[in-house]
């Protein structure tokens, strides 16, 4: 057979952006919520509510310096991974990228989530063009301990209570037979779970319904090039 007259198909998918996961040691997230409980009772802690989107009334949105040593090791995690980032997108691309990025946290801080908070669709900003937004989940209400990832699942059976959505189009109902992927994503999260994402991307929180704490940390990195 003449291979020449075969017909080859492909499949060339259409990819928005990135977002890495990462999953840090117990730990590490140990410490990082040690020293937390010691932030929470600091009097002369930085509230950074001001600077965010959040919609915290039983809990706090608090600053953090991330050259502190109790976050050194969080610190060079974040510097490698968003260096990774950096290098997987640019491994296809035709534009030169440069040699050394200079790469730095912008700041850096937690959310205490309590029963009814939330945080609404939003993005965030870093001082440099380019830039990445990430969060770490160290504590999770037990209410989350399910395996659904559907968002607006019907029926108030709270799947998707306390969870987080990346949003990056618009979904309607006529997706499918537009020929159209979903465009949302809600990851099933476990404590430890970090995300790093592009700045632009947005994500909300939804509230949940219970007792329990919701706590994570959060952190923008300049990526300077």
């Amino acid at each position: 057979m003449n291979k020449t007259n075969e017909i080859q198909t492909s499949i060339i998918p259409l990819v928005t952006t990135d977002i890495m996961h990462i999953k840090i040691p117990l730990d590490i997230v140990a410490r990082i919520n040690k020293h937390i409980d010691q932030k929470i009772i600091d009097l002369n802690k930085q509230d950074y509510s001001h600077r965010l989107a959040g919609e915290i009334s039983h809990g706090e949105q608090t600053s953090l310096n991330p050259d502190h040593p109790d976050l050194f090791v969080l610190k060079n995690i974040y510097i490698s991974a968003s260096r990774a980032f950096y290098e997987q997108f640019y491994q296809n691309r035709e534009r030169k990228k440069a040699d050394k990025p200079k790469i730095n946290i912008n700041d850096m801080w937690y959310n205490v989530y309590g029963e009814g908070d939330y945080n609404p669709l939003h993005n965030h900003a870093t001082a440099a063009k380019m830039g990445l937004s990430s969060f770490l989940f160290l504590k999770l209400p037990e209410l989350q301990n399910n395996t659904s990832n559907t968002v607006g699942e019907r029926g108030a059976l709270g799947h998707n209570d306390g969870k987080t959505f990346f949003s990056y189009g618009i979904d309607t109902q006529e997706d499918f037979y537009n020929w159209k992927y979903q465009s949302g994503f809600s990851p099933n999260l476990t404590v430890g779970d970090m995300f790093i994402f592009p700045k632009w991307l947005q994500h909300m929180v939804y509230p949940f319904r219970g007792q329990g704490e919701r706590r994570t940390l959060a952190a923008n990195v300049n990526v300077w090039v």
